[in-house]
């Protein structure tokens, strides 16, 4: 059995699922499925990502897999710890708007017109969302250069690799 170490949160997973909750219903009419949303530790060079283990065109998947494990949306303990709620708030809704392109419109996540019409709308009410981040500085590159793929993403923060025999797509902030 693997020894993980406990990490400290900004927020605990709840909360999160209950501001989703909150701005699923002000934002997407609900139309969002559940979702889970975690903090992790090794995410560092974003403050959150939206990742699916299928595309958003995939014309059979497990309705387990697409609406729940395969579906995932991070934040970053080490560049929101120590943030103030309106940061974090506004990196969940970022991540929001990349599942929404995703599970209601079936477009492969990006920052173009449409993310930024909704954003605009979203930051009309305050929520401070942007494209990218100010948070910290950049991780220094790794030595196992694989490991780093993020780096290589294409323009407008999305990009896939394969792993374990699935195409994984992840779609960062």
């Amino acid at each position: 059995m693997a020894r993980r170490t406990p990490i400290n949160v900004p927020l605990s997973v709840e909360h999160l699922q209950a501001i989703w909750r909150e701005l699923n219903g002000s934002y997407f009419q609900n139309r969002l499925p559940a979702i889970e949303i975690q903090w992790s530790n090794r995410l560092k060079a974003s403050a959150g990502l939206f990742r699916s283990r299928t595309g958003p065109r995939t014309s059979w998947v497990d309705p387990e897999e697409r609406h729940g494990k395969g579906r995932v949306i991070r934040l970053s303990v080490p560049l929101l710890s120590g943030q103030p709620f309106e940061e974090i708030r506004g990196t969940l809704a970022h991540e929001m708007i990349h599942q929404w392109q995703f599970d209601v419109k079936k477009w492969c996540p990006s920052h173009g017109r449409e993310f930024r019409r909704i954003m605009a709308l979203m930051n009309d009410d305050g929520l401070g969302i942007t494209i990218y981040h100010t948070l910290g500085p950049s991780p220094q590159p790794s030595p196992r250069g694989s490991r780093k793929w993020n780096e290589q993403l294409a323009p407008g923060g999305r990009g896939s690799r394969k792993q374990g025999g699935l195409i994984q797509l992840a779609f960062q902030f």
